[in-house]
């Protein structure tokens, strides 16, 4: 697998240096745009990128997930940092920690390479994960060599992305990100990750009127914003006779979803209209993708609408839109009823 070294750069020292930065208001229409959304593919996610260049300058080079912004006083004085936040949380996919890049064996952000099926981008771009000093938070830079002519062309607009582990794989995190998960909780941990992929900041070198180039940034737009249609069918619907025994239930679920073919499934909840006992709910795994549990084929006897067990599922896609479902099965009082 061919592997490009890591772009661990500050954007105050690498493809963001350069050029005479003199006006320091950030400009409030971007002549760049990036719209956003993300789909499951396996055991990973890809976050997809459609940047469209408004013009009227070619675009050379881009990062996605930072806040970041530079000026300079003078044409000749160093950049001055005004905001520098990086905003991602996951390494992409096939991260290698190691290599020249290391100080020692300290595992910092800007050490390692970042493989080239991680990411997506035209013919002649390239992509990297981004470093910055005091801080393990990254980004990922897109650019295109220099002196070979490569860039988005003003009313052109292309498609880039990024593919990371949707599920925890070690290797991808940091020591603090551990601790991260431990204090804040996994679900913090990963919808903190999806939003700086998806809903963090853009930044590219925007030029001036009078000449000269300043670092803007601005928050990127999430397209999808419709859940996944969700229905589910229980087999069986109807437990007879009212033995008391576990029966096991199987659910069939259908979704659907315009940008994610893989939303995530998790039963939410198994609940009753009457008092459930121990062992009335067997091996359901509450917050799982389960399909097939067991449910006690028992009810009040002075229930005439007999017991009606709830099952409820949610189908979530990679952009974090939700839609839970819900399904019932009776244990009639009476075969007539």
């Amino acid at each position: 697998m061919k592997t490009n070294p890591v772009k661990s750069i500050c954007l105050l020292s690498a493809w963001l240096a350069g050029g005479a930065f003199i006006n320091p208001v950030q400009a409030t229409q971007p002549s760049v745009t990036v719209q956003s959304y993300a789909k499951h593919a396996g055991p990973n996610t890809v976050y997809t990128y459609r940047v469209t260049n408004h013009g009227p300058d070619r675009l050379f080079r881009f990062t996605i997930g930072c806040n970041c912004h530079e000026a300079r006083l003078s044409p000749d004085s160093p950049p001055v940092p005004e905001d520098d936040g990086p905003e991602l949380v996951i390494f992409p996919v096939n991260f290698t920690f190691g290599g020249n890049y290391c100080d020692g064996e300290v595992r910092v952000s800007s050490c390692g390479t970042t493989a080239e099926d991680s990411y997506s981008a035209p013919a002649g771009w390239y992509g990297g994960v981004e470093g910055y000093e005091g801080t393990d938070y990254i980004s990922f830079g897109f650019d295109t060599p220099s002196g070979t002519g490569i860039s988005l062309l003003p009313g052109y607009t292309a498609t880039f992305s990024i593919t990371t582990p949707t599920i925890e794989e070690r290797d991808y995190f940091l020591s603090w990100k551990e601790n991260l998960k431990a204090t804040a909780g996994m679900e913090y941990f990963y919808d903190k990750n999806r939003r700086g992929y998806l809903t963090g900041h853009y930044s590219y070198r925007k030029d001036i009127p009078n000449g000269g180039n300043r670092v803007v940034s601005y928050p990127m737009e999430l397209i999808d914003k419709t859940p996944p249609t969700l229905s589910i069918t229980l087999n069986p619907a109807t437990l007879w006779p009212p033995n008391n025994k576990p029966m096991l239930v199987n659910a069939t679920i259908t979704t659907g979803d315009d940008y994610d073919p893989e939303p995530e499934i998790k039963l939410e909840s198994i609940t009753a209209n009457e008092p459930l006992a121990g062992g009335d709910i067997q091996n359901a795994q509450i917050g799982t993708d389960d399909r097939d549990f067991y449910l006690a084929a028992k009810r009040a006897g002075n229930n005439m609408a007999g017991r009606i067990y709830t099952i409820t599922y949610s189908a979530t896609d990679a952009s974090g839109n939700k839609a839970t479902a819900s399904a019932t099965v009776a244990v009639q009082h009476d075969q007539g009823r």
